[in-house]
C-alpha cells in the first residue's frame, strides 16, 4: 500500500511537473516576445528623442544672441547696399531715358 501511494504520488508529481515546465516555457517565450516589442519601442523613442535634441540644438544655435546680432548686421548692410544700387539705377535710367542730342 505504501508502495502504491508513493507510485501514485510520483505519477501526480511527474504530470504536474511536466505541465508546469510547459507553462514556464510558454511564459518565457511570451516574455521574450514582449521584451522584443519593448526594446523596439524603446529604440524608436530614443531615436525620436535624438532627432528632437538635434533640432533643438540647431534652433538654439540659430537663435543665439551672437548669431542674431551677426544676422541683423548683415541684413542692415544688405539693405544699405540695395538702397545705394537703387539710387544708381534711378540715375542711370533718368540719364538714358532723356533726349539724346
Amino acid at each position: 500500500m505504501v508502495l502504491a501511494t508513493i507510485a501514485g504520488g510520483y505519477a501526480v508529481v511527474k504530470s504536474n511537473l511536466s505541465r508546469v515546465m510547459e507553462d514556464l516555457e510558454r511564459h518565457i517565450k511570451k516574455a521574450e516576445t514582449d521584451w522584443s516589442k519593448f526594446d523596439a519601442r524603446l529604440d524608436a523613442a530614443e531615436e525620436e528623442r535624438g532627432r528632437h535634441q538635434l533640432q533643438i540644438s540647431t534652433l538654439k544655435s540659430i537663435n543665439s544672441p551672437g548669431e542674431l546680432k551677426a544676422m541683423n548686421r548683415e541684413m542692415g548692410d544688405i539693405t544699405a547696399r540695395l538702397k545705394s544700387v537703387e539710387k544708381q539705377l534711378d540715375k542711370i535710367q533718368n540719364m538714358h531715358n532723356g533726349k539724346h542730342p
